[in-house]
């Protein structure tokens, strides 16, 4: 059986970075041949015409006007055996899981070195996703959700008042809104949050650094 030839793709709007990046792969023999491309619609062009290829497929998840979860959508539905890497610098959470939920083969920071890149490959062909360890790290040690992302824009305002110290009458004077009103989205943060008390979300949203100065 005659071995496919890998190709490695990294798409990344920083022409420079894109082009060295392709340049270190081909030149360490982590691929047989690489290829750079700031376009996603050019890098679609390109996977149309490879579909018999194997490829690695290299993506800066943060690039201005491109939505890089759909973008990995695409690629797969043109080239149903691409091996997708998402390469990031994100630390916050919320962001990371969401790269995640779109099951990406491989997730490594910009700041990977060869050995560790060496590793990721080596782990997705063996069929497993592979996950750099400081991006596992910021993971564990995040157990809760932001507040922000549980919360409506609503709620938030309630949270605010609550946090100056505005009892249920003087929230409802403030939002314009009934004594039971605030008393239900009272009821409901504390359900999302997972927490008892108001004295418990409360802590947590300081713990979280929702001031009212900050939103």
């Amino acid at each position: 059986m005659i071995n496919k030839q890998v190709i490695g793709i990294i798409l990344d709007d920083h022409k420079f970075f894109a082009e060295s990046f392709a340049i270190t792969l081909e030149h360490n023999g982590i691929v047989d041949i690489a290829f750079s491309f700031t376009d996603p619609i050019e890098l679609r062009k390109f996977l149309g015409q490879e579909r018999d290829a194997a490829i690695l497929l290299f993506l800066d998840y943060y690039i201005p006007d491109v939505n890089i979860l759909q973008t990995i959508n695409d690629v797969r539905r043109i080239h149903n055996s691409v091996q997708v890497i998402i390469l990031s610098s994100l630390t916050q959470v919320s962001a990371i899981k969401k790269i995640l939920s779109c099951k990406p083969d491989g997730f490594i920071s910009k700041g990977v070195g060869l050995s560790e890149l060496a590793d990721c490959i080596a782990t997705i062909n063996r069929k497993q996703q592979y996950i750099s360890p400081d991006i596992l790290a910021l993971l564990s040690e995040t157990k809760e959700e932001s507040l922000i992302d549980l919360f409506t824009h609503k709620e938030i305002e309630v949270l605010s008042l609550l946090i100056e110290g505005l009892n249920i009458e003087e929230m409802a004077s403030n939002l314009h809104l009934s004594r039971n009103t605030i008393i239900v989205h009272r009821r409901k943060m504390m359900a999302k949050a997972g927490v008892k008390s108001i004295t418990a979300l409360l802590a947590l949203a300081i713990k979280q650094g929702l001031t009212t100065k900050d939103h």
